[in-house]
């Protein structure tokens, strides 16, 4: 699997070896109701926690293999260091 965080601050997961936005199954509609359809998963959200670069294993040669967690409202997606892009300007 591969993540992605677009320029804009949305998440991609890759499905069907395509990349594809995430969008929030939580997020209130207008009327009050859960309609996250239109909304995306994003760092815009308070539940979107910081990207973590962790060791995820050890190989079986004794190299550490590393990789990246995102914390999300429900779950943590854990990736493989090369399976991850973010695209986000930094404002240096």
């Amino acid at each position: 699997m591969k993540i992605e965080i677009n320029e804009y601050g949305n998440l991609l997961l890759e499905r069907a070896g395509k990349m594809k936005e995430v969008y929030c199954p939580y997020a209130l509609g207008i009327d009050g109701d859960v309609n996250g359809w239109d909304t995306h998963c994003g760092d815009w959200c308070a539940l979107f926690g910081e990207l973590k670069y962790i060791n995820i294993a050890t190989s079986g040669k004794g190299e550490t293999i590393t990789g990246y967690e995102l914390p999300l409202c429900k779950k943590s997606i854990v990736v493989f260091k090369d399976s991850f892009t973010d695209k986000r300007k930094t404002n240096d």
